[in-house]
């Protein structure tokens, strides 16, 4: 049995279905540059913050906010990342991140108010979060 197979008709396992050949994903964008080819992709999905602008911390906030992991999260903390995040003290940074540590159902549960959020997530800046869906 052949384990390994670079010819694209000859199946590796028995049942293996090759993918297309050259699948382009629509996101890519190609871009000549001189005599290479450079290729752009979005840096966050769905972002509108460069991070390459930003120190350390607040591109870690940045990613952690668009990988949320449920799509619905992924979008609120993301947007509102995008929105305020340049303008957030270091108090508000810090309590961005606690409410990023906290799991996406409980999280999601208290932006939509099915649940109330404890008292120490229950801030102005959850306020803000909150109003910005």
């Amino acid at each position: 049995m052949l384990l390994h197979s670079c010819d694209a008709d000859t199946p590796a396992l028995p049942g293996y279905k090759p993918a297309a050949a050259a699948r382009v994903d629509d996101r890519i964008k190609p871009r000549h540059v001189g005599l290479r080819l450079a290729v752009e992709r979005p840096l966050m999905s769905g972002s509108t913050l460069r991070s390459s602008a930003l120190d350390e911390r607040r591109r870690r906030i940045l990613f952690r906010a668009w990988r949320r992991g449920v799509r619905e999260m992924d979008l609120i903390m993301g947007r509102f990342a995008d929105a305020y995040l340049l303008t957030m003290n270091e108090d508000e940074l810090a309590e961005f991140e606690r409410l990023l540590d906290v799991p996406d159902p409980q999280a999601l549960a208290w932006i939509i108010g099915a649940e109330h959020p404890p008292r120490e997530f229950d801030t102005p800046l959850f306020a803000r979060l909150c109003g910005s869906r």
